[in-house]
């Protein structure tokens, strides 16, 4: 299987590579639970995949995916993990030249997709985009005041 077909709740159908399908892990496990071994080239699936977002929105989450399709998949993390919480540092606010790139040009494209990109990668589970967003945004606060924040976040 090379990919998967995604019906985005705007009735468009996108065929999403499974190299970010294993990047998205609600798709992922749909996929398991379905046929198993979505590495295996002889498992298909035949009945698209709903999700209750637009194509626009899936667009983008394919294209970070993109970006990372070399690198090692994210871990996943623990719910129940008795680590506490760190305030977040300025190191981890650092993000990569080509995610920093990639967020302004969302950002730039409109606030609501932004915020929709955030809300499908949380619904995806898709920690390796969700994380740097966060910082994205974290950093955009930290470094702006609120009159500028205002301006960023209302235009919509």
């Amino acid at each position: 299987m090379n990919s998967v077909t995604i019906v985005c709740s705007d009735e468009n159908r996108v065929e999403m590579p499974i190299n970010s399908i294993k990047r998205n892990l609600t798709i992922l496990n749909c996929l398991q639970d379905t046929i198993g071994d979505v590495d295996d080239p002889d498992e298909n699936i035949t009945e698209p995949i709903p999700i209750p977002f637009p194509s626009e929105i899936l667009h983008w989450v394919i294209e970070f995916d993109k970006l990372h399709s070399d690198d090692p998949l994210p871990p996943t993390q623990d719910n129940n993990s008795d680590e506490p919480y760190d305030p977040l540092t300025p190191i981890d606010l650092k993000i990569r030249e080509d995610e920093k790139e990639f967020f302004e040009k969302l950002f730039n494209s409109s606030v609501k997709t932004f915020f929709g990109v955030m809300r499908a990668t949380n619904y995806l589970h898709n920690r390796g985009l969700l994380n740097p967003m966060g910082k994205f945004v974290a950093r955009m606060i930290t470094e702006n005041d609120d009159v500028q924040l205002y301006h960023m976040f209302m235009e919509d």
